[in-house]
């Protein structure tokens, strides 16, 4: 595992039960990105069409499974970026974000939080939520002509929209979720 080093920033709204405003990486030789996470199967079929939250919880269970078999678990996350469509009620934001508090509650070190993203569509009809992931760790041989370690920085995006951000951050997250 790499080492996450969580930096609280103290003009910002205390999210740390769910993520961190800075995060540094250090003693890490491999990075794994994981490009946008949708609730749907190889034949772009979307599971749970018109719920969110249902497509949340089935993209983090999803989620837990693809990192562990790629050789990284869940303390490896540095990096959450978000993306809703506009057809998501902002009132589900809480229900979406106390999803993630639940994932991450074990995680020692929450990982950063990127963009949120509100757009006009997603790829497929139906799709509401998509999910990009960042993992990073110290492989059992650093690469030596490289130098082995590499340094990352990582900031959040904090010029979106304020308001569901502000309304959570004092919100007991509940999710009844699978993890």
């Amino acid at each position: 595992m790499a080492k996450k080093t969580a930096i609280h920033n103290e003009n910002a709204p205390d999210l740390r039960i769910m993520f961190n405003w800075g995060l540094k990486i250090s003693d890490f030789s491999e990075l794994f990105l994981i490009a946008g996470l949708g609730d749907h199967g190889p034949d772009m079929a979307i599971r749970n069409p018109g719920d969110p939250v249902a497509q949340t919880e089935a993209i983090l269970a999803e989620l837990k499974d693809y990192v562990e078999r790629n050789g990284y678990g869940l303390n490896d996350v540095i990096r959450i970026e978000f993306t809703l469509s506009k057809e998501v009620d902002p009132a589900l934001h809480q229900d979406i974000f106390g999803c993630f508090a639940a994932f991450f509650a074990e995680v020692d070190v929450k990982p950063a939080a990127g963009t949120l993203r509100v757009v006009d569509a997603l790829a497929l009809p139906g799709m509401l939520v998509e999910y990009e992931i960042w993992l990073a760790k110290q492989s059992a041989a650093p690469n030596r002509r490289r130098g082995g370690r590499h340094n990352l920085s990582s900031r959040c995006n904090n010029n979106g929209d304020r308001m569901h951000l502000s309304r959570i951050a004092n919100t007991r997250f509940q999710c009844a979720s699978r993890f």
